[in-house]
């Protein structure tokens, strides 16, 4: 880091964007690399393959974490590990409503999806008819 000028400690930050910015970046494809060789063995594709593929997924989860992971140094520099477990808190926390949140989510589709099956189930004329038009109208509202 000192070989791009950059500053030791947390008080001028500022002045170390670039820095952070190039080895966020160096790191993020030095990583999704050494992924992507392991995966390859795994899957049978081609490292080049699982290499986009990893960027694809990953690259947005990268970008996002960087600013966090600067805030967390700064947090940590100014109150130590106190200041980190505060900061996760709120985190941990709104990770487990949105997990809850998606559970009852599938929950609730499945409910309806096993109405759906129970009152076309009567007859079977009609059995399959409300999927079919849940298809339909999918594929009308994708065009």
């Amino acid at each position: 880091m000192f070989f791009f000028q950059g500053h030791y400690g947390v008080d001028n930050i500022s002045t170390n964007v670039p820095q952070i910015i190039i080895f966020s970046f160096v790191y993020f494809l030095l990583n999704t690399f050494i992924i992507s060789i392991l995966m390859s063995f795994h899957t049978q594709k081609t490292i080049l393959y699982c290499y986009f593929e990893n960027i694809k997924l990953c690259g947005v989860n990268y970008i996002t974490m960087i600013p966090f992971g600067v805030i967390l140094v700064i947090v940590f520099s100014h109150y130590k590990y106190i200041g980190v477990a505060l900061t996760f808190f709120p985190i941990v926390l709104a990770r487990y409503v949105f997990s809850m949140y998606i559970n009852t989510k599938t929950q609730y589709i499945q409910t309806v999806e096993a109405l759906m099956n129970a009152i076309e189930a009567r007859d079977e004329y009609t059995q399959g008819h409300s999927r079919r038009v849940a298809e339909i109208s999918m594929e009308i509202a994708k065009s």
